[in-house]
């Protein structure tokens, strides 16, 4: 079927838009442990209230901003449905604090740096002739040809950049064993603005285009391999995240029955979730290797309530894991029922100021029952 360029838009996180400018967050209220970090803002930089973790803006899903410059484009990915990807709003706080101090959780790599280095040491070949491409502009994006994909560089807040974002896509590989990947990359180049300095500026990610508006009983797995290494040249504030949407209604992202859900991986400068100042709402544990914190609120600015969990140990940059178990572990704390319909799922990266390069490799798909 093919799919409108009105459509492309990915949901991405709900996170800054929404709160107050200047929502305090005590040292005292945190759960983790700030005492070793070292603050990457100049020290001016208040405690923020913008919550980020919204990767999609404030834009309603679906609605591809006109100044977006895209010409209407009809693509035909491989056997999809038409594809719900919209953004949404901001859905972290944040404080001038770095909590770059990471370990772990699953199988990682002991530095960022190696994460490279020691992802599937499987020999893989190049599965899709579409050229590499740099996205800069503010909606950009690729659809890649038969892979279930789109990348997107979402700038929802691009007047507040002083500066430059893109999302580059490299290629399309296959491994030995036949599982597609997408190398892609995140460029930051965005100057610290002291006055917007807890505004997240957009949401750089992988989006999926195949399998979704399922419920989620209807689900035998959503596999997702997740590497990646970020080199920072100054002080960075974003995460590594997944970000997904369900309704009990097939396809609806948009209205204030939504569910937005994030998976944070690994997050730095002091950025933190929306509902940080409302306390921990439940805890999950031993899931993938680690215990979680859920964070919950509605974003002021689409009524969607957003629940954020937050790892116990960091991942330092690799994640290997069924996201069905996550969705369904949101169940049994009564987020929503098994029934519901996964419409949006991506995997992307959150950034408010820094000079800072995220390349990554990522595997991740919805397999039907």
């Amino acid at each position: 079927m093919l799919i409108q360029a009105s459509l492309v838009p990915l949901l991405l996180s709900a996170s800054a838009l929404a709160l107050p400018t200047h929502q305090d967050v005590d040292f005292d209220d945190c759960d983790q442990d700030w005492s070793d970090e070292v603050s990457p803002a100049p020290s001016g930089q208040a405690f923020g209230a913008q919550p980020s973790g919204h990767a999609f803006g404030s834009q309603p899903f679906g609605v591809q901003p006109s100044s977006a410059g895209a010409a209407p484009v009809q693509v035909q990915p491989s056997s999809v449905a038409p594809v719900n990807i919209q953004p949404s709003t901001s859905t972290s706080t944040s404080t001038s604090t770095s909590s770059s101090s990471t370990q772990s959780a699953v199988a990682a790599p002991t530095t960022a740096a190696a994460a490279t280095v020691q992802h599937e040491a499987s020999t893989t070949t190049s599965s899709n002739t579409q050229a590499s491409t740099d996205l800069c502009g503010d909606y950009d994006y690729i659809i890649l040809e038969d892979t279930p994909w789109i990348v997107y560089n979402m700038l929802y807040n691009a007047d507040e950049i002083v500066g430059s974002q893109c999302t580059n896509y490299g290629e399309v590989t296959a491994t030995s064993n036949g599982t597609q990947e997408v190398v892609w990359s995140s460029v930051t180049d965005i100057e610290y603005v002291e006055s917007t300095n807890n505004v997240p500026k957009g949401y750089s990610f992988v989006g999926l285009t195949e399998n979704l508006e399922t419920r989620l009983s209807a689900i035998d797995s959503i596999p997702a391999e997740y590497v990646w290494s970020r080199t920072n040249t100054t002080a960075f504030k974003g995460n590594i995240c997944f970000d997904f949407m369900t309704n009990d209604i097939k396809g609806d992202s948009t209205s204030t029955s939504s569910h937005e859900l994030m998976l944070w991986l690994q997050y730095e400068g002091g950025q933190l979730p929306i509902g940080w100042t409302n306390g921990v709402v439940d805890t999950i544990d031993d899931l993938f290797g680690t215990s979680w914190k859920l964070y919950q609120e509605a974003n002021a600015d689409t009524g969607i309530t957003v629940s954020s969990l937050l790892p116990e140990t960091q991942f330092e940059g690799t994640f290997d894991g069924d996201l069905k178990e996550w969705l369904e572990a949101l169940v049994k704390v009564g987020i929503f029922d098994a029934d519901t319909y996964v419409n949006v799922g991506n995997a992307g990266t959150e950034f408010f100021y820094g000079n800072a390069v995220m390349n990554s490799t990522l595997g991740l798909q919805i397999n039907l029952s």
